[in-house]
């Protein structure tokens, strides 16, 4: 390839990059005004024996706009976990939002 070729496939690639992070923080910052209006609320839940830190991060998360991640952390910080091992027939404490 030459160096114009070359030069056009890197400004595209920056370009999508741009686009990307800017949409992402978009989402992010909706979502976070959302819930800035909202009370923050914790309930008592008892994992199952199907449940993972993740698969409870990814099914409130998504309710609220945030990033399973995110959520994931948040758990993670309120229960004093040290990793996202759970027990089922143990309780965790969620956040959620009304």
């Amino acid at each position: 390839m030459n160096k114009k070729v070359i030069a056009c496939l890197i400004s595209v690639a920056a370009a999508m990059i741009i686009v990307i992070v800017a949409g992402t923080q978009t989402i992010r910052t909706s979502a976070e005004n959302n819930l800035s209006d909202m009370t923050k609320c914790y309930a008592s839940v008892e994992i199952q024996p199907e449940d993972t830190l993740w698969s409870i991060s990814k099914e409130y998360a998504e309710k609220f706009g945030l990033s399973t991640d995110e959520y994931a952390r948040e758990l993670m910080q309120i229960n004093g976990l040290h990793s996202d091992r759970i027990l089922a027939g143990a309780h965790i404490i969620v956040v959620y939002w009304e």
